[in-house]
């Protein structure tokens, strides 16, 4: 695949639940996130709930369309759990497994983006738990992340649908924090949970990145061939990465391969920051800031 051209889309509220995409999967709750679901649903009824939803919401003729439309890639949002060892979620590995067939019977590429963590790595209700931003302090949730990453390079390493993997989706760093206000926006269900609940520093964030991109690709560990992208999210300031994985010559240290900067583009954080809810202004905040 030529990876200076990519034509895809998210297959976004699949295997990680967005309340906003389908509301009715929380009916007879007051959960807004994955996290509290299952706390709030007979066990029988969270299960039917969930695997009737990863039937019927994405399925071969999704990929089929996906291609006749002209795309030839698909990014896949997966929970930390997709393995099933952190009840009581349940695990959708076969779901990506599936993902993976319909993929290369069609002609596209995947991109696995790890979009949650365990305690959040932003407090989004996508993250994993509202409210709640803690996974960065927690050495045995990071180790645990590096682990899952591990186990998917080595399951679709070698798949010819593999275009990449997505350490981890949208941190929640020291720039994004006072825009996000993750504390007033997603309120925590459990303050006492919730406590400690901070940004992420971008020197903690790049030092995981390297160490996330050396167990990827070590041989002993997760083995991603280097034909594979690892992509890694700027933490929504995309000007911290300018020498980051740079050698003296400027270029891409010779340590690193194939690697890809991932930036996302939210109307919101253009308004934020001042720009007017007009197509034009939209257009001059792309091109001029």
């Amino acid at each position: 695949m030529d990876l200076n051209y990519i034509k895809g889309v998210n297959l976004g509220n699949w295997l990680v639940l967005e309340k906003w995409m389908n509301p009715a999967l929380f009916d007879g709750t007051t959960a807004d996130d994955e996290y509290y679901l299952p706390t709030q649903l007979d066990p029988a009824v969270y299960e039917a709930r969930i695997r009737t939803h990863r039937a019927e919401y994405i399925n071969e003729r999704d990929f089929a369309t996906i291609k006749s439309w002209g795309l030839n890639s698909v990014r896949i949002p997966v929970p930390y759990f997709i393995f099933g060892d952190r009840a009581p979620f349940i695990g959708c590995i076969d779901e990506l497994d599936k993902a993976f067939n319909w993929a290369e019977k069609y002609g596209l590429t995947i991109l696995i983006d790890l979009h949650t963590a365990p305690m959040s790595q932003n407090g989004f209700d996508n993250g994993g738990i509202s409210g709640v931003c803690k996974w960065a302090q927690l050495p045995d949730e990071v180790e645990f992340v590096l682990s899952v990453l591990e186990r998917l390079s080595k399951r679709y390493g070698h798949r010819r649908a593999l275009m990449g993997i997505e350490i981890i989706n949208e941190p929640n760093t020291t720039t994004c924090w006072p825009m996000a206000n993750v504390t007033e926006r997603y309120k925590a269900v459990d303050p006492e949970l919730a406590e400690g609940t901070g940004p992420i520093a971008f020197d903690w964030l790049k030092n995981f990145y390297i160490t996330a991109y050396h167990r990827l690709r070590d041989a002993d560990k997760g083995a991603l061939p280097t034909d594979k992208v690892v992509v890694f999210h700027d933490g929504f300031d995309i000007e911290q990465w300018k020498d980051f994985m740079r050698g003296p010559d400027g270029k891409l240290a010779p340590e690193f391969k194939n690697v890809v900067l991932d930036t996302h583009q939210y109307l919101m954080t253009a308004e934020t920051m001042g720009c007017p809810q007009t197509a034009e202004g939209y257009y001059d905040f792309v091109r001029n800031t």
